[in-house]
């Protein structure tokens, strides 16, 4: 059953809730580049659809999901907790029916519609982060695939503008930091799409510490001292055997004999070589944002010939949002999904895997030790910045794997000011409807 999207109505004017009061100047203490957008007090757009309607339309969308009633509750409670930001993440299929719908106006970002390629997706910061590839190059990247499809490149720079306007909203950074980030989010964009025509990307989508700034420099030098022992000393213990098993708690929990059953169902699918012992196994409730709830299994294996353990995560996948409006697990695409990370140069691990069961796809990736995320509520406006520049040189060097990047290029055609200005509109437009849209639900 597909999710029937919510009408479209007038635009109305911006209802504005922040968590902290709004700056006055900008926080940073050092210089940063001059904003391509002009920052003249824009009046920029509010809500663009009523919310009244949103609760109807998250239980449908919940019920397609098939989970239990704890699932649901968790979900209900992460959502509670985590506030606008937590329901951007929750819920991308919200966000592509508004880009179809009541958005759909405002995400035209240049008088021309962008050319079909293949997208990220779902590329909100929370979805970034390092990890390594098969080669071992430690690389600061987009760290979800799961919603990779095929779109206009529109779809990924609203989704990843929105998101970098509800930090804003978040940290109380006033309208001239928003236009800051968004104009060097498509500035660097631009300019990376269009060296990208003269000189193909690398073949692993990411940056390395070499080229990195700031936050994201820092985050690279922390994950290369991550060691397998740290990442094991977390996740295990030592039992009365004197072998290594999972460290059960409030996170890690024991499978009941359904779960053992799908677990036993799961491992005849992905085939684990025959020098590879399975040492123990577990699952965990509460990760993830749109596929909180969803099951999510975890391997502790030894190859033979190891010296320590390897952890494996086996995570049920959504369906791709570009792709259907039914979220239904069971109608996730697998081959689209394991396409996606050819199409975009995704960093992949030895281990990685997708595999089909009967209540829907699964993937199979390391649990690695090199895997970080910048805890962006710590951000200064000012690394918020360098951040946003970094953003956006990712996102062409995915755009540019998805496509030839000269039709990129010639559809911005030297108009990246324009390109920032709309961006900042729909951005802004967005953050405020997810604002919005969180009171409703728990008012």
């Amino acid at each position: 059953m597909m999710i029937q999207p919510m009408g479209t109505p007038e635009p109305r004017a911006a209802v504005v809730r922040s968590h902290r009061a709004p700056q006055s100047e900008v926080s940073a203490s050092q210089p940063q580049e001059t904003s391509e957008i002009s920052f003249r007090q824009l009046a920029l757009p509010g809500p663009q659809r009523p919310s009244q309607d949103l609760s109807n339309w998250r239980q449908d969308y919940e019920n397609r999901l098939g989970l239990s009633e704890p699932a649901l509750a968790s979900r209900s409670s992460a959502l509670k907790d985590g506030g606008p930001e937590m329901l951007y993440r929750m819920y991308p299929l919200l966000f592509q029916q508004d880009l179809a719908g009541a958005y759909q106006a405002l995400a035209q970002l240049l008088p021309q519609k962008g050319p079909e390629i293949a997208l990220a997706g779902d590329c909100h910061l929370s979805n970034f982060g390092t990890l390594r590839s098969q080669n071992r190059e430690l690389v600061w990247s987009l760290n979800d695939y799961d919603q990779v499809g095929q779109g206009r490149p529109e779809s990924d720079l609203c989704r990843a503008g929105a998101s970098l306007l509800l930090l804003c909203r978040q940290q109380g950074w006033n309208q001239s930091v928003a236009a800051d980030l968004i104009g060097t989010m498509a500035r660097h964009y631009s300019q990376q799409i269009s060296e990208y025509c003269q000189n193909p990307p690398a073949p692993v989508l990411g940056i390395h510490k070499d080229e990195a700034q700031g936050p994201i420099h820092a985050l690279l030098k922390k994950a290369e001292r991550h060691t397998q022992e740290d990442l094991l000393s977390k996740w295990t213990e030592v039992n009365a055997q004197g072998t290594l098993q999972f460290k059960l708690g409030d996170n890690l929990h024991k499978l009941d004999p359904s779960q053992d059953q799908r677990m036993d169902q799961l491992l005849k699918e992905i085939r684990l070589p025959a020098n590879v012992t399975v040492l123990d196994r577990c699952c965990r409730r509460e990760a993830g944002g749109s596929s909180l709830g969803l099951e999510r299994y975890y391997l502790l294996v030894r190859p033979e010939g190891d010296s320590l353990p390897t952890l494996l995560e086996l995570k049920q996948v959504l369906p791709c949002a570009l792709a259907t409006s039914d979220p239904d697990p069971k109608k996730c695409d697998a081959q689209l999904l394991q396409d996606g990370f050819g199409w975009l140069g995704a960093p992949q691990d030895n281990w990685q895997k997708v595999v089909r069961a009967d209540n829907g796809v699964y993937l199979l990736r390391e649990r690695q030790r090199a895997r970080d995320a910048l805890k962006t509520e710590k951000l200064s406006s000012h690394e918020a910045h360098q951040l946003a520049s970094q953003l956006g040189k990712v996102l062409a060097q995915a755009h540019a794997h998805g496509a030839n990047p000269i039709r990129v290029r010639d559809w911005i055609d030297g108009r990246e000011k324009q390109l920032g200005r709309n961006l900042l509109n729909f951005s802004s437009s967005y953050a405020a409807q997810m604002d919005q849209d969180f009171q409703a639900l728990f008012k």
